[in-house]
């Protein structure tokens, strides 16, 4: 925290970063144990998950069970087979990696084999980039939806087992099934575990069913379209609006004017595939429109200086001012003929 200190460090200008400001972490806490077996499972949007069950070790006072393989190539190239040593790192969750010890005390058994076809509708798993089951009709897909939407629209008290219980019973088999729980009091009751209380509570809070737009989008089970980026679109785009576009034959190329090709395409199918769904569901629940920005008059950056006094005004007169991205319009810069790496970059953009 020395001024001296702080001008023989520098800046690393390539990353924007002071150097006296970078913080050093000490190594992940690790363990070794051996592999019991690999859960496969199918999440909410029909992608494989892998997770390594391991014989249990505690690592920082915290009993260490599982730990995720990631991608089904990650889970593919480890190659894991029962009794296979494995080190698990642990900081904020846990991390499983092969080292040359691992190497060292393989167990020779044949490696688990991964599933190539979905363990809940049978269906053949395809590479869509990540392996996935694509079934519409998929159970795991369903029920996957209809938990995220409760998750997303902090419905409590209907967790992965409650809705799995419902599906069996043939009470959930949509969104929509959810507003004719309330005519079912008897079939719900009659479920092991499931009371009056359970059925008043629920029925309560989807009576009282309120959220935003980015909320309601955010819980229909568009892939890639979580909170952030449904805030993203419902700050360009009301629902009913988006809806309209997305009918239109042209609804593709409006849509890319204002975002990305890959958000383009997902919103578009997204909003294709679940307009009946949205369309239920503004019937039904109070959807309450976002208080929007006003229009700015353009995005700015600084580079080589700051100047506070400046950014207000600009602010004031409608500009929007931060870090320099792609839809930035202007950069300002103290030296505009300098060769540093963010002046290079704007005018290669």
């Amino acid at each position: 925290d020395e001024d001296a200190m702080n001008k023989e460090l520098g800046r690393d200008e390539v990353n924007y970063i002071n150097n006296f400001e970078i913080a050093y972490k000490f190594p992940k806490a690790n363990n070794y144990t051996k592999v019991k077996y690999i859960r496969q499972d199918i999440g909410i949007f029909g992608n494989a998950s892998f997770t390594a069950v391991v014989e249990p070790i505690k690592i920082n006072d915290k009993v260490i069970k599982n730990a995720s393989l990631g991608s089904y190539d990650r889970a593919k190239g480890l190659a894991l087979a029962e009794g296979d040593m494995v080190n698990i790192k642990y900081e904020i969750v846990p991390y499983l990696c092969i080292d040359d010890y691992c190497e060292e005390h393989r167990s020779g058994n044949k490696p688990i084999e991964l599933i190539t076809n979905c363990p809940y509708c049978g269906e053949p798993l395809v590479m869509d980039p990540e392996l996935s089951c694509r079934n519409p009709d998929c159970p795991a897909r369903i029920q996957g939806k209809i938990y995220n939407f409760f998750s997303r629209l902090n419905i409590a008290g209907i967790g992965e087992s409650m809705i799995e219980a419902l599906f069996s019973a043939g009470l959930l088999r949509s969104i929509q099934d959810i507003f004719k729980l309330k005519k079912k009091k008897d079939e719900f009751c009659s479920i092991d575990g499931f009371g009056p209380k359970t059925f008043k509570s629920i029925c309560k809070q989807i009576d009282k069913l309120s959220c935003t737009e980015d909320q309601l989008l955010a819980a229909i089970g568009i892939k890639g379209i979580g909170p952030k980026t449904s805030k993203k679109i419902s700050s360009i785009y009301y629902i009913d609006e988006l809806m309209e576009i997305c009918i239109s034959p042209d609804g593709k190329e409006t849509l890319s004017k204002k975002l990305t090709p890959k958000l383009t395409e997902s919103l578009y199918k997204g909003v294709n595939d679940n307009y009946d769904l949205i369309k239920f569901l503004l019937s039904k629940v109070d959807v309450k429109k976002p208080n929007r920005k006003s229009e700015t008059l353009g995005k700015i950056a600084f580079t080589g200086f700051r100047n506070a006094e400046f950014q207000a005004y600009l602010e004031k007169l409608g500009f929007e001012v931060g870090d320099m991205r792609k839809s930035t319009d202007l950069l300002i810069a103290e030296d505009p003929n300098g060769n540093s790496t963010k002046l290079t970059k704007a005018r290669e953009m």
